[in-house]
């Protein structure tokens, strides 16, 4: 009752300003804006016979507080069933009221205006996206996706942006672990923000392998490729496939080390 009483006198007040932030209404991140968390019934002068939100109509201004219209099928003409959702409610409350959104409206009865977090990626969805890479970066990514692997900004960028921006805005807006903070597409996104790295060689080539060796010699042992017919097809879920030969290909493109390209 004295919760009730609260905010039935905050609900009152005349507020010089309405209009709440996301962080009134999700603590965790951002406001699914056009999800439906309830109705009212109004009339086009405003009168307010109805708030499913607020069912006891704790604030005092329903036209009859002791019988509050609360169903579509009550809500007859003139008046009308209105929709409330996440972004409306925000804009709608008087800023002074915002931070009795959350602990007094929204999670006692059990509302959430945040947008659900992203799924965790399909591997054979991703498998389809590698498949459209070069055989080098399909050797790098596969290798890295059958072993759970992880691969820095460096290596993954120049293959990212082989893909299509509309296959990678329908495919990649997924989480690669649950652990990680941003989708393959958000890191796709960064990849095009930024300049890629230069591919030419060094002219003083180190004496241990670079980075992209090292990455492309854990995608062949991944594979299983050594010993195998340079034919042997590194996974077979795509419908282009790239060989152990052509990952060989690409250690002699890189001047990896010469002993991974022999059989």
């Amino acid at each position: 009752m004295l919760t009730l009483t609260l905010i039935g006198a905050l609900l009152n007040l005349a507020a010089a300003q309405v209009g709440c932030n996301d962080l009134s209404v999700c603590a965790t991140g951002p406001v699914d804006t056009t999800k439906e968390i309830g109705h009212t019934c109004v009339t086009a002068d405003g009168l307010l016979y109805g708030n499913t939100l607020d069912p006891a109509c704790a604030g005092g201004t329903c036209v009859d507080a002791s019988n509050p219209i609360l169903t579509a099928e009550l809500c007859t003409p003139p008046k009308i069933w209105l929709p409330t959702t996440c972004s409306s409610m925000q804009a709608g409350t008087p800023t002074v009221q915002c931070s009795f959104l959350l602990p007094f409206v929204l999670t006692p009865q059990g509302i959430d205006c945040c947008y659900p977090p992203p799924p965790l990626c399909d591997a054979t969805q991703l498998q389809g996206v590698i498949g459209t890479m070069s055989g080098a970066c399909q050797a790098l990514l596969g290798g890295a996706l059958s072993t759970g692997g992880t691969l820095e900004d460096e290596a993954v960028c120049p293959c990212f942006l082989e893909v299509d921006e509309t296959v990678a805005s329908t495919n990649l807006k997924c989480l690669y672990q649950s652990s990680d903070e941003a989708t393959l597409y958000e890191s796709y996104e960064r990849c095009a923000a930024s300049p890629l790295p230069s591919s030419s060689p060094s002219p003083s080539p180190s004496p241990s392998p670079s980075n992209a060796c090292a990455d492309l010699k854990a995608a062949y042992k991944a594979s299983e490729c050594c010993g195998a017919d340079k034919d042997k097809s590194l996974y077979t879920s795509t419908s282009s496939l790239s060989t152990c030969g052509e990952v060989k290909f690409e250690y002699k493109v890189l001047s990896c080390c010469p002993k991974a390209t022999r059989k």
